[in-house]
């Protein structure tokens, strides 16, 4: 593998691994996000972390985007091995689920319609794997628009998704003096708030955009994003009298400048400041971060019966102890299960 490879791959490995962590963080702050009162210091530190990690859905499709859109891809090597992959994890993840919602032996007692309402339904946080299903089965129309018209294709589109999809999504949470703006907002003006538009997005900072922005800018403009999405945040949901999250979609500006900035700051990075051991620990730990993600709810669930949580101690420091803790007891699994031949495909 050349050195340009080794660096693209080593900060796509580095994001994937900090995506995997956000997520976690996501849960555990949102967890008893909506039993807190916001005038509390408690919900305040759960909206903080909570508002500076919801850039890690977008940051997944990025990626994706970064590495699907880079070449062709066969048709066939594309549903054969990407979206029938995702497929069966998705079923054989929905069916682990049904079995822990209904219980053992329960679930060998329940009729057909119970059984498959409960896979049906799912785990709250798989959702995602459909999601990156369908834009999967869109990537042959993606690559060609990014290479249409001597790739101006490629800005046409991000355009769109940027008036139609982020700055659309954004203005739809404001409260008008004038109803009728809600109703243009809402069902007269397109909609393009998709997550392929993400996918593009990840192709276009990782192959076309060239300038290298500063990292201590990046970095500020990530900081400023996340402390004016809080602060507005906390205002609304005071205002409100109850827990509200009015930039936590992930298809609004906060979120979206904050992926950006993320995005750019892990590509600063490259693979000249990780090298020899560090390296492999770092493709090591990335090649566990699907098992992370389809693990975590159960072990959430499991440290709170146990009454850990992000209320155990003090917010400010429970949210990131009770992710650490998760994380690692899901990496822990993870790599166990990497290491047997018929499970590591369900990873």
């Amino acid at each position: 593998m050349n050195q340009i490879s080794s660096t693209r791959q080593l900060h796509y490995d580095l994001l994937r691994i900090f995506a995997s962590f956000m997520v976690v963080m996501l849960h555990v702050s949102a967890f008893y996000w909506d039993k807190i009162q916001p005038q509390t210091e408690q919900w305040m530190a759960l909206n903080l972390f909570d508002s500076a990690v919801r850039s890690c859905v977008p940051l997944f499709f990025m990626l994706s985007g970064a590495f699907l859109l880079a070449k062709e891809l066969p048709l066939n090597k594309l549903l054969g091995k990407n979206v029938l992959h995702l497929a069966v994890v998705w079923l054989v993840w929905s069916v682990l689920y049904a079995v822990d919602a209904i219980g053992l032996p329960a679930f060998f007692h329940a009729d057909a319609g119970q059984i498959f309402t409960a896979v049906v339904n799912g785990k709250y946080h798989l959702w995602f794997l459909p999601k990156m299903i369908e834009v999967y089965l869109m990537v042959p129309l993606l690559y060609a628009g990014t290479r249409m018209k001597e790739g101006k294709g490629l800005y046409y589109l991000l355009v769109l998704f940027g008036l139609f999809g982020i700055l659309k999504s954004t203005l739809t949470v404001f409260v008008y003096p004038n109803p009728s703006i809600q109703v243009l907002l809402k069902t007269k003006l397109p909609n393009l708030a998709f997550y392929s538009g993400y996918f593009l997005l990840g192709y276009f900072l990782e192959h076309r955009w060239k300038k290298k922005i500063p990292s201590r800018w990046l970095l500020l403009t990530l900081l400023g994003s996340i402390a004016v999405f809080t602060l507005l945040g906390q205002m609304d949901a005071i205002q409100k009298g109850q827990p509200a999250g009015i930039f936590y979609g992930y298809f609004c500006l906060p979120v979206c400048l904050e992926a950006i900035c993320l995005f750019l700051l892990f590509k600063n990075i490259g693979a000249e400041r990780v090298q020899g051991r560090w390296s492999g620990r770092v493709a090591f730990v990335s090649k566990a971060t699907m098992g992370i993600y389809l693990l975590h709810p159960f072990v959430l669930e499991r440290l709170d019966r146990a009454g850990i949580n992000s209320l155990t101690w003090n917010t400010w420091c429970a949210v990131p102890l009770v992710t650490l803790l998760t994380f690692s007891v899901c990496l822990g699994i993870s790599t166990v299960l990497l290491k047997l031949p018929l499970v590591k495909k369900m990873l």
